[in-house]
């Protein structure tokens, strides 16, 4: 009986192809192309919605801004209170000018000291630019005509100058020329302010003149008084 060789297998580990396993830890070590592709194009899509967000973010704010600045700026429209408040402003603003052209005074004539000195206060300290609404006020005030004192502000200027002086807008509107020293005392040089400040300068010049009239009448009396 003869004898078979003994055969000496070595088995090796066959990987089945529909071993879970051994797929799973291929897809895992191996990303293929398709996998790649997938990815990159999911963080661009990432990317540029990220980048739209943003953009739409800053033209949002910049929208809201230049609402903020149209509603708060001069371009925006006047309402209806605004317009009537215009309105009345100019109404008597033309009646005190022609207030003011009716009052008759020489126009040779000088001005008194009285008159001279709230002229001259105006110029110095408040404005030499007056508008034809301050200078009706002025008129007013000191019994002048309005084409006199309108005279007085121009020969003025042409005799010491101008001087110092800045543009302010007033609550009203108005762009007007005053000098630096009176902001110091009141930013907002209304019509009403500037007649307040006129008036009460005029009364303090008014009792000195008359105090100082008083006190010469009285030393006169006193030294008739002696002789006789």
């Amino acid at each position: 009986m003869h004898k078979l060789p003994s055969l000496h297998l070595n088995p090796k580990p066959i990987s089945h192809p529909t071993d879970p396993n051994s797929s799973f830890k291929h897809s895992i070590s191996s990303p293929t192309p398709a996998d790649e592709s997938i990815s990159s194009a999911s963080a661009s899509s990432s990317s540029s919605s990220s980048t739209s967000s943003s953009a739409k973010s800053t033209r949002t704010t910049r929208s809201s801004a230049k609402k903020i600045r149209s509603s708060n700026g001069s371009g925006s429209k006047p309402t209806d209170q605004e317009l009537a408040r215009k309105g009345k402003l100019r109404q008597k603003r033309q009646q005190m000018i022609e207030k003011a052209k009716k009052i008759s005074s020489l126009d040779n004539s000088p001005a008194n000291d009285r008159q001279l000195r709230v002229l001259k206060m105006v110029y110095e300290e408040i404005t030499m630019y007056p508008t034809e609404a301050w200078m009706a006020i002025l008129a007013i005030i000191i019994q002048r005509s309005f084409k006199q004192v309108k005279n007085w502000f121009s020969n003025e200027r042409q005799k010491r100058g101008t001087g110092e002086d800045t543009h302010v807008t007033s609550s009203s509107g108005d762009r007007i020329r005053v000098r630096p020293m009176t902001l110091n005392n009141c930013k907002d040089w209304s019509d009403e302010w500037f007649e307040e400040v006129v008036m009460v300068h005029n009364f303090r010049v008014l009792c000195k003149s008359r105090s100082q009239a008083g006190g010469a009448l009285s030393d006169t009396s006193s030294n008739h008084d002696g002789r006789s």
